[in-house]
């Protein structure tokens, strides 16, 4: 039996078939709420009067980058109502797609890509080489529209369960590992669009990752983890207390 409404069958029939799923956000005076925060500090950082996120490039140098990164990373991570503004902003669709008792990674992580930095190239990966929980979707939230070079890359579904399943030979000595086979899919990849309002939940079981951005604009996303809280932990330093966090953990649970 399924008792599942209309709606939640088809946002889990495209989660199934694409790895992701794209949708509005409804919670929009939480997204404002959170930018702002975000270009006050930049703009305190920075000793600015005015920011456009867009332009932190005209800014700041590629050598100040990370460094300026993790200022605005740990001060936002600082704020309790951070976690929960960013959960409100995903719940519906994490209600659908995960459920309502959930865990949350303890950090929610800071992406800002300037263009032509290199350093901020994320190579092509599966969270699960990680030994992370293959019961977890990221939850991925732009700070600014997000296309092409400018956001991030999924391999589809077909392509990662045939390359997946040849990670093993691409890594024998000579192969050319991961940078070979991230060659090979160049041209097959899907940068995943988003506009600003808009949020993402995608599988981090599927390879991903993002290439230099070619854009004339600065990429800022925010994005964390979340899985069932009674679903399996599959290593040690991927464990509740350590990676994360319970948040919405029912009475006859507890």
């Amino acid at each position: 039996m399924n008792f599942l409404s209309k709606k939640e069958i088809e946002i889990s029939k495209k989660f199934k078939e694409q790895g992701f799923y794209i949708f509005d956000i409804e919670e929009k005076k939480d997204l404002f709420f959170l930018t702002d925060q975000v270009t006050e500090l930049a703009k305190k950082k920075l000793k600015l009067k005015q920011l456009d996120l867009n332009n932190l490039h005209k800014h700041i140098s590629k050598k100040e980058i990370n460094e300026f990164r993790l200022f605005i990373f740990k001060k936002m991570n600082n704020q309790r109502w951070f976690g929960i503004k960013y959960y409100k902003i995903f719940k519906n669709y994490l209600d659908i797609l995960v459920g309502n008792e959930l865990a949350m990674q303890t950090q929610i992580n800071l992406s800002i890509q300037m263009p032509k930095d290199k350093s901020s190239v994320l190579p092509m990966h599966a969270d699960t080489f990680n030994g992370e929980s293959p019961y977890e979707v990221v939850a991925w939230l732009p700070l600014v529209d997000c296309y092409l070079n400018k956001s991030m890359f999924i391999v589809p579904k077909k392509l990662n369960k045939k390359y997946i399943s040849k990670i093993s030979s691409y890594s024998k000595m000579g192969k050319g590992g991961m940078s070979k086979l991230k060659k090979n899919l160049k041209n097959k990849i899907k940068y995943l669009n988003l506009h600003y309002n808009q949020g993402l939940i995608f599988s981090p079981n599927y390879l991903h990752g993002n290439n230099e951005n070619l854009q004339n604009e600065t990429r800022w996303s925010f994005n964390t983890r979340f899985k069932s809280l009674l679903s399996p932990y599959t290593s040690e330093q991927h464990t509740l207390g350590k990676f994360y966090t319970p948040i919405t953990m029912r009475q006859a649970t507890i």
